[in-house]
């Protein structure tokens, strides 16, 4: 076994955002940082159906940002999942305000991934629409998404609007569905009440890497075969990483997305993904 007196957690982060075949303006975004306070990577999708939401999901990315990096480590390793959302979109209705007159323009989905320190582990955080990846040491790789029957994702901006807040939920009664897939197992698809918290834990020990993605990543489409690409196809490109350090995922999901498209094989909504990995250095 080694030692934690030999060896240290190196944490590295990444990420990216691309524009989709059917957007002309690229509404998801990417936000990341490694350092000795705190590391973390976090996606948002702006809503296709509200205005400037391309805007909107910058705002709430860094106000997230903003919000983790204010905290100490013991209370962002204790917060909750609803009052972290609070925090947030707080922060982000204050700077939109100073530049518009609605709140839709922060109809928006937020991942964010962060490292608890304090516990040794890695929390995610859903709001909204998408995915939670990640690869153990045993090389195993679990796969978490989250989409709403509806088509109305519950985003943040729905508590600061107690009316629009009443009609999503009239547009809601078959809440959210959770769909968990493991390497090599049939997946498991668990419904639940839209006002249900999502996240998750996970070991950092246990840890290769894990990512966060936006539900581009369900839509790469087979212009040759003329039907959508599978998810294990898409998670099978996803988790081949090939080395922990730099700007794993940028190489990745470039090399992925090139890859199909010399298949004939692209994603029309915008794609963002960014995460976090994890490797033992031996002290100096």
């Amino acid at each position: 076994m080694r030692s934690s007196e030999t060896y240290l957690m190196e944490i590295n982060a990444d990420g990216l955002f691309l524009k989709g075949d059917q957007h002309h303006v690229c509404e998801d975004y990417a936000l990341f940082s490694k350092n000795e306070a705190l590391s973390f990577a976090m996606i948002s999708d702006g809503c296709s159906g509200s205005q400037h939401t391309s805007v909107g999901a910058r705002l709430i990315a860094h106000a997230c940002r903003t919000v983790l990096l204010g905290m100490e480590a013991y209370e962002l390793s204790h917060i909750s999942h609803a009052d972290l959302g609070k925090k947030i979109i707080s922060k982000a209705a204050e700077a939109a305000a100073l530049i518009h007159d609605r709140t839709d323009i922060l109809d928006a989905t937020l991942i964010c991934a962060f490292a608890d320190k304090v516990n040794q582990r890695v929390i995610v955080m859903v709001y909204g629409d998408g995915s939670v990846t990640w690869k153990d040491k045993s090389g195993s790789v679990k796969h978490m998404c989250v989409d709403y029957p509806s088509e109305y994702p519950r985003y943040l901006s729905y508590l600061l609007d107690e009316e629009r807040n009443k009609i999503l939920l009239q547009k809601s009664p078959n809440g959210m569905n959770q769909t968990w897939l493991t390497s090599g197992e049939e997946p498991e698809v668990i419904n639940m009440d839209i006002e249900q918290p999502t996240f998750v834990v996970i070991p950092m020990e246990d840890l290769q890497w894990v990512m966060v993605s936006s539900d581009g990543l369900d839509t790469f489409f087979d212009s040759v075969a003329g039907r959508g690409l599978s998810k294990n196809a898409v998670l099978a490109e996803l988790s081949s990483v090939k080395g922990l350090h730099g700007e794993f995922i940028n190489r990745r999901v470039n090399r992925m997305v090139k890859q199909f498209q010399k298949n004939g094989i692209y994603h029309g909504d915008d794609l963002s993904v960014a995460g976090l990995s994890f490797c033992e250095e031996e002290k100096q």
